[in-house]
């Protein structure tokens, strides 16, 4: 699994890839905090597969209830925001915040 956002002012734009070829994924991606409210709905640009399935809206996870393993090695407990989604093996989706 590969995520990323690229944040450009107010706006967030998250590339979700499952990069196994035989395993789907379904799983939870840290969103940025300042710029997702709870409840927003995300919706998804593109994906290269028919018929993807839609991420959740989003989930605010409060300190404590989480831990996050930074690049760096530290753990962290939150709060975050997060989305749920499912991808098919090989998936790509490209998300945002919806208008």
């Amino acid at each position: 699994m590969l995520a990323f956002s690229r944040i450009l002012d107010n706006q967030e734009v998250l590339v979700v890839a499952n990069t196994s070829t035989t395993q789907p994924f379904a799983g939870e991606v840290v969103i940025d905090l300042a710029l997702n409210a709870d409840n927003d709905k995300i919706e998804r640009l593109f994906s290269n597969k028919a018929q993807p399935q839609d991420p959740s809206q989003v989930v605010a996870k409060a300190a404590g209830t989480v831990e996050i393993h930074e690049p760096n090695g530290a753990i962290t407990n939150g709060p975050v925001r997060v989305i749920a989604v499912s991808l098919k093996p090989m998936e790509v989706q490209i998300l945002r915040k919806a208008r």
